[in-house]
């Protein structure tokens, strides 16, 4: 058998499956002009016998035919040729190249210190503005469940008279302006709050006050010449209230 009838066969039965020489090296990742190589029976065009039969016999079993019988009539007539260790493969560009990658040494410069510094402050910042609007934004949430805690509950409701003589007092709603001033004897007034009353009376005999239906003993309170000064507040309803 002469050499080139390998290469003929390959030709005849690639044309026959309607594959072309591009499509047969991207599948076997052998180059174009190997694969021509081959088909023309030009394998002195490879550099290396080992490379040439290992081919053969790879093309021969893509194409359906047998590749070691194709491979056993090449050695037949085909003597020994030296081999020259030329890396085939690596050209290919669907090949990635594995060979070892020298290791690149890496130093930390004062450059690199001073910018990993600046970032971890930079970090440090945002994290504390975020804490800070937490804390507001908790706070806000906080007033707002009081604020509105405070308007769904019943007011407080403060009842004075003047009983013996006429006297003055003073008497302040949660964060309202203070009213104050003298009042004649028979003077009754009513008031509502939604936390607390601050009262400052003058003379404690004189007044009579009434806490959300309850008499407070105003008439117990430790004073300074008879002029008194307490607050009602709403956990107070136990004592005075209802």
């Amino acid at each position: 058998m002469q050499e080139n009838d390998i290469g003929p066969r390959l030709l005849k039965e690639r044309e026959y499956k309607g594959l072309s020489k591009e499509k047969v090296s991207d599948d076997l990742k052998i180059q174009v002009r190997f694969i021509d190589a081959l088909e023309k029976g030009n394998f002195d065009i490879i550099p290396g016998e080992a490379y040439v039969k290992a081919f053969i016999k790879t093309y021969g079993d893509y194409l359906g035919l047998d590749g070691r019988a194709l491979l056993d009539e090449y050695k037949n007539w085909k003597k020994p040729v030296a081999t020259v260790p030329v890396d085939i493969f690596i050209h290919h560009q669907k090949i990635r190249d594995k060979r070892k990658r020298i290791p690149v040494k890496f130093e930390i410069t004062p450059e690199i210190k001073v910018f990993t510094l600046a970032v971890l402050i930079f970090i440090f910042f945002i994290m504390m503005i975020f804490a800070v609007k937490s804390c507001v934004n908790s706070k806000s949430k906080n007033d707002s469940s009081a604020k509105l805690e405070s308007s769904t509950m019943p007011p407080l409701i403060l009842e004075a008279e003047v009983v013996t003589d006429d006297c003055w007092f003073e008497i302040t709603k949660d964060n309202e302006a203070p009213i104050k001033g003298q009042y004649m004897k028979g003077y009754t007034h009513e008031w509502s709050a939604n936390e607390a009353f601050y009262i400052k009376v003058g003379n404690k005999y004189n007044m009579r006050l009434v806490f959300n239906g309850k008499p407070v003993p105003i008439e117990t309170f430790k004073d300074e010449n008879n002029v008194v000064t307490f607050t009602l507040k709403r956990e107070d309803n136990k004592k005075y209230g209802k």
